[in-house]
């Protein structure tokens, strides 16, 4: 006698089925398996616009090689002292040289390997036995000295990290290879032996470049080859790329006054691009290391649930964080103003924060520029809420242009 399917089972089932139904977003394709990286070299051929925005932006200066010209901090016997452990930063022949507390509690000189990020602050990587990074826990505050920036300051600034403490920067949790490195290079092979416990970490560009983005570009260089020699015709849609990002243009961001959160007008057609800028910018965890271009963020990662605030910032740090549950949230990001669109090759880039002008809406009267209501309400809106990111200083400019415009028609907005 056949044992009826009991209501586990049947649960189960009926989540595998809808997860299969939904797993598809479109614009995102499946056959990438056999697609190689080749570099931006290969796309600046015909992207050499693309290349020149890009160049300079936060993507680009995501990790460098340590020299006068990429390293920001102070090294020149500057000194900062946490909890009883001064570290000191000097210059020994061309190495930038950091002496400070070691896994033992002693101190030690370590060389810096690598520069890690450009603003708000900059990290230093040292490197390890066993193939290992580790990311200092003191850092630089790249901002502007009027801002309270140019200086040295500890990433736990009100605690005693101890030495065999996993949060102790020669800890597990402060390890570029296992915590960081995924979103700051290119085509990033993590390479974890268990059995050696190190690692044989590769990557193909040490930045975030073309393919972090788009996915390994063979197929769409071979295509373009083929077009130009006259053996393939011009095709839309992916050409050749593991995703395409192509979606409605311009879009710009409005602010909703009740939630705190912006939404993109117009609307996406696709969630290609929600599904691979949420890789590196969302709260998430990872699942596994295999992860494929062009499929589905939550194949091989977990996104948590968004937190009432988009961005906490601190004395440490600028958290930024973006919402894959309702497209993606707008920076939270000193300088931007509301009337801006983003674009993917300029995204973060260093000095603009991110943003480049969109066409500046007008209220129907033809005679008032959004632009001019920001600058005329931006004293009224500080005064109402405190100066941090939420409500936060750019939400208040949000929040004003909104509320001078509300009564004026959607073209405003």
């Amino acid at each position: 006698m056949t044992k009826p399917l009991g209501p586990r089972f049947v649960s189960v089932v009926a989540v595998t089925s809808l997860m299969a139904a939904c797993a598809g977003p479109p614009n995102i394709r499946d056959d990438d398996e056999t697609a190689t990286f080749v570099g931006r070299a290969a796309c600046a051929a015909c992207h050499e616009a693309e290349l020149r925005l890009w160049e300079g932006s936060h993507h680009d200066l995501a990790m460098q090689i340590p020299d006068s010209g990429t390293v920001l901090g102070d090294f020149d016997d500057a000194t900062l002292t946490h909890f009883g452990i001064t570290s000191t930063f000097f210059r020994q022949g061309d190495a930038f040289v950091v002496r400070t507390e070691g896994p033992d509690g002693g101190l030690l000189d370590y060389p810096v390997a690598y520069t890690f990020g450009v603003d708000p602050l900059q990290q230093y990587l040292v490197e390890f036995p066993g193939g290992r990074l580790q990311a200092l826990s003191v850092a630089w505050d790249a901002r502007p000295a009027d801002a309270g920036g140019q200086r040295w300051f500890h990433l736990y600034p009100d605690e005693r990290i101890a030495s065999d403490d996993p949060l102790h920067w020669t800890g597990s949790y402060q390890n570029w290879n296992f915590m960081c490195a995924e979103c700051h290079s290119t085509n990033l092979e993590k390479n974890f032996d268990l059995d050696t416990r190190t690692y044989d970490t590769t990557f193909s560009e040490i930045d975030v470049s073309c393919e972090a983005c788009h996915g390994p570009a063979s197929q769409h260089v071979a295509l373009a080859e083929a077009v130009v020699d006259g053996s393939a015709a011009a095709a839309d849609g992916a050409r050749g790329l593991a995703v395409s990002l192509k979606d409605r243009a311009p879009g710009n961001w409005i602010g909703d006054i009740d939630t705190g959160l912006a939404e993109r007008t117009p609307s996406r057609e696709s969630r290609a691009e929600v599904e691979t800028c949420a890789r590196c910018h969302a709260r998430r965890a990872v699942l596994t290391g295999d992860y494929v271009y062009g499929r589905p963020l939550m194949d091989s990662h977990r996104p948590r649930c968004s937190t009432s605030s988009c961005t906490t910032r601190t004395d440490r740090s600028l958290t930024r964080c973006m919402s894959t549950g309702r497209s993606c949230r707008a920076r939270c990001t000193p300088r931007v103003s509301p009337a801006r669109t983003v674009t993917i090759h300029t995204a973060s880039r260093f000095g603009e924060r991110g943003m480049r002008s969109a066409p500046v809406a007008t209220c129907p009267s033809g005679s008032t520029r959004l632009s001019t209501i920001l600058t005329r309400s931006a004293r009224l809106a500080r005064r109402a809420s405190p100066a941090t990111c939420r409500p936060g200083l750019i939400w208040s400019w949000i929040r004003a242009a909104i509320t001078a415009c509300a009564c004026r028609g959607p073209t405003c907005r």
